[in-house]
């Protein structure tokens, strides 16, 4: 991976592997379950002081407190996600893969964001509104069938949301 800027975005290493796939289907209701990765290195990448970061680590970085619904109908998605922080409110969100920049709600505010299919990935390439910082996020379904956000921050930090799905 090149070496990243502060706008920019590391690509996760995964993503170029040359394997052609079906796209995955994200309908349902999905619990965090677990995260991997440096969580705080990645929300010290975009700012948040020492006191934030462990406020997150406390509460777990949401495990057993974040939950995303997803309607899937093709290439059209609408999510929700009950955020980490309990006093945010709960984003909704909507866009067709592939169609053009929306713009969404997330747990450090507005983005811009990009999508597109890449092999049996959502790639989300994010640039936050407030700060121009860029994030990318590839969805997957993992092989034990969960639901991974893998997020690359924009100085290179890796970390994982892993989600169960809810039955």
């Amino acid at each position: 991976s090149p070496l990243v800027q502060n706008r920019a975005c590391v690509e996760p290493p995964h993503a170029s592997a040359p394997m052609e796939q079906q796209r995955p289907n994200f309908a349902g209701t999905w619990d965090l379950a677990r995260t991997e990765g440096d969580m705080d290195a990645f929300l010290a990448d975009y700012g948040h002081g020492w006191l934030i970061r462990s406020a997150a680590k406390v509460i777990g970085y949401g495990v057993g407190r974040v939950v995303v619904e997803c309607q899937q109908d093709g290439d059209d998605l609408a999510f929700s996600r009950v955020p980490c922080d309990p006093s945010k409110p709960m984003p909704r969100y909507r866009f067709t893969v592939g169609h053009g920049t929306a713009r969404l709600m997330g747990e450090m505010g507005y983005s811009a964001c990009t999508s597109l299919w890449e092999e049996s990935s959502l790639r989300l390439s994010m640039t936050l509104e407030e700060t121009g910082l860029g994030m990318t996020c590839l969805m997957y379904l993992g092989d034990a069938g969960n639901l991974v956000e893998e997020m690359v921050s924009c100085k290179g930090s890796v970390a994982k949301n892993i989600f169960n799905r809810r039955v």
